[in-house]
């Protein structure tokens, strides 16, 4: 863990890089190569004319990217990535995909267009149905397998220990437990 968060940390800088403002999608190619340099090969493909973003959205649509890229470095096995990032007129698109363990799940749940918002939350649904009746109705176990994946989950019989799942298995217990009490 530790070197993963030197590799994809947030405010981290490797010696001798320069400190040259926050981190936005126009340093995804020096991101994409720390994690090729940690063996996750990775393809980076921009459609478009970048625009000038707010810095906010900047930011944010770099976590997006960072965040997938170490997910996919530590969840998908043996596996290539690929970072689509999309400028169109008033709207920035972004897809990171690989073709590791879990690769096959979205089109297994009908979504073939990353960037339709529907077909994702059908897509999700659907998993998270199957995981719950995987892990025959245990819904921490369920969440954690849709964060971490069912494989983190196997490996270390219940909710894997890392800081993000954790997290995120107390807050959907927590706003189930919110939702239950006001039906």
């Amino acid at each position: 863990m530790t070197e993963l968060r030197h590799m994809f940390g947030a405010m981290r800088r490797d010696e001798g890089e320069p400190l040259d403002g926050p981190p936005s999608l126009a340093r995804v190619e020096r991101l994409a190569q720390r994690a090729r340099d940690a063996g996750l090969p990775v393809e980076v493909v921009v459609e478009g004319e970048p625009d000038a973003l707010p810095p906010g959205v900047d930011l944010a649509a770099y976590r997006v990217v960072q965040e997938a890229l170490t997910n996919a470095y530590k969840h998908a096995g043996p596996a290539h990535a690929r970072v689509h990032i999309r400028y169109e007129p008033h709207e920035l698109l972004l897809e990171v995909s690989d073709d590791g363990v879990g690769a096959g799940t979205a089109g297994d749940l009908g979504v073939t267009d990353a960037f339709d918002v529907a077909q994702n939350i059908s897509g999700g649904a659907k998993y998270l149905a199957q995981l719950l009746k995987d892990f025959n109705g245990n819904t921490q176990l369920a969440t954690a397998a849709y964060n971490a994946g069912e494989a983190a989950v196997q490996k270390y019989g219940g909710v894997p220990p890392y800081d993000e799942t954790q997290v995120y298995v107390q807050r959907v217990e927590q706003l189930r437990d919110r939702y239950h009490k006001a039906l």
